[in-house]
């Protein structure tokens, strides 16, 4: 996942600073709404190669932020030294898109559990 945004224990750190259910439970509305929206950005359909997602591309509406960063991150690591000019293939950036959507709804499911633990907190 995007280390900046959906560090684990950084929402969670951020969420023990609230005093109020109420405040808690806005919060994780929000980390959940942008979750999802990366989630739809990650799994929408493409019109180009993934490849082309890796540069900031002002004709790529289908993209977001996060997808660039991600696909630069992985393109950045099978450019390392021992792997050679190695030509990284659409199938190899779609297992790793794979692979980081499935880490982003089991931190959707996470976040859920908090919600609602935090709204039956608050209705006692």
């Amino acid at each position: 996942m995007v280390e900046d945004k959906f560090n684990y224990h950084k929402v969670f750190f951020t969420l023990n600073t609230f005093n109020k259910p109420e405040e808690k439970i806005s919060y994780l509305y929000k980390v959940k709404i942008e979750i999802n929206r990366v989630i739809k950005c990650f799994t929408r359909k493409k019109f180009q190669p993934l490849r082309k997602y890796a540069v900031k591309n002002i004709f790529a509406e289908d993209g977001c932020d996060e997808l660039t960063t991600f696909l630069k991150k992985v393109i950045g690591y099978y450019n390392l030294p021992f792997y050679g000019d190695r030509y990284i293939s659409d199938d190899i950036l779609k297992r790793h898109l794979n692979e980081e959507v499935i880490k982003y709804k089991n931190f959707l499911k996470i976040i859920d559990a908090e919600i609602e633990y935090w709204i039956n907190k608050r209705d006692e």
